[in-house]
């Protein structure tokens, strides 16, 4: 991983990286998640947007999209979209700020039933709910709840992830009983707290597009053909009974699906977004559009320009 970012730092240094990227005029979409100190400081946010707006045509994702269901040719800077998954407050509150300042278009893809019930991501809360945890308690909930033997927040994370989702739900209950006393800070509210409808309704519809994450984020090839209904098709009718608007764009939760999966989101959507690393070729599939994951290190991200997985 050092050598890597060595790497990247003197391939940005030589313009290199900027090279690279800008031979391929391409189609391209920056995945984001939070915007805060932890994950991504508003500085170097900022910062990596001011850099890629002066090297591509900064666009939102329906135009992109428009420009591949009719067969364009994206434009010689290459297109670039900006896309926002989670629906958290720091999107209003850090990210937006910053867009607007730059006059920058942006996707954010909301939960509206997490909004409605002030709940975080069920995975952001099982982590910071493990992450308070002792060894020994949390390999007998490991062994009691989830039938495996580690004390590795992530394995235990992504095993809950694999499991039906009913199942999914008796584990979480247990590990809230089990850590009863949790409450979150305030750097963790920054982090996972969810937007409010003010804050959804408050984006400038001029520059910012609201996208359906599903209705509570579950790991869609894990749930049954009514509840997949549900979370697509109530997702979508309850943001545009709030926002007054059409919503015709979406993004996996977790990035998983299957073939039932997609072929469900391509009855309710015009496209979506996976979280898989790539640029978007002209043949592109609208309804499995590859990202290139942000980061705060503006050489690694330049490189991604280049070679997303990197």
């Amino acid at each position: 991983m050092k050598v890597s970012r060595s790497l990247h730092a003197v391939a940005f240094a030589i313009g290199l990286s900027t090279w690279l990227a800008r031979r391929r005029p391409a189609r391209r979409v920056i995945m984001f998640h939070g915007i805060n100190e932890v994950d991504m400081p508003v500085e170097a946010f900022e910062r990596n947007l001011r850099w890629l707006a002066a090297r591509f045509d900064i666009i939102p994702l329906g135009d992109m999209v428009d420009g591949l269901q009719q067969g364009r040719a994206p434009s010689s800077r290459g297109e670039l979209a900006l896309t926002f998954d989670d629906g958290l407050s720091n999107h209003f509150e850090v990210a937006y700020p910053a867009l607007l300042r730059l006059g920058l278009p942006a996707t954010f893809f909301v939960c509206p039933e997490l909004i409605d019930k002030r709940r975080w991501i069920w995975n952001q809360e099982a982590r910071e709910r493990l992450k308070t945890m002792d060894v020994e308690a949390m390999r007998d909930f490991a062994r009691q709840s989830l039938a495996i033997s580690s004390s590795d927040t992530e394995a235990l994370v992504q095993r809950m992830k694999e499991l039906p989702i009913d199942d999914r739900r008796r584990v979480e209950d247990d590990l809230r009983n089990r850590t009863a006393t949790f409450e979150p800070d305030e750097l963790q509210r920054r982090r996972f707290d969810p937007l409010t409808w003010s804050q959804v309704k408050g984006f400038d519809p001029r520059l910012i597009t609201i996208g359906s994450h599903s209705l509570s984020h579950p790991i869609l090839p894990t749930i049954d053909d009514a509840s997949l209904e549900r979370e697509l098709r109530d997702s979508r009718r309850l943001l545009e009974q709030r926002l007054g608007h059409e919503i015709d764009l979406f993004c996996y939760p977790n990035g998983a699906q299957d073939e039932r999966v997609h072929a469900a989101v391509a009855r309710h959507y015009r496209a979506a977004v996976t979280t898989r690393y790539g640029l978007v070729p002209p043949t592109a599939d609208v309804h499995r559009m590859l990202r290139i994951p942000a980061t705060p290190s503006l050489p690694t991200l330049a490189w991604r320009m280049h070679r997303p997985a990197a």
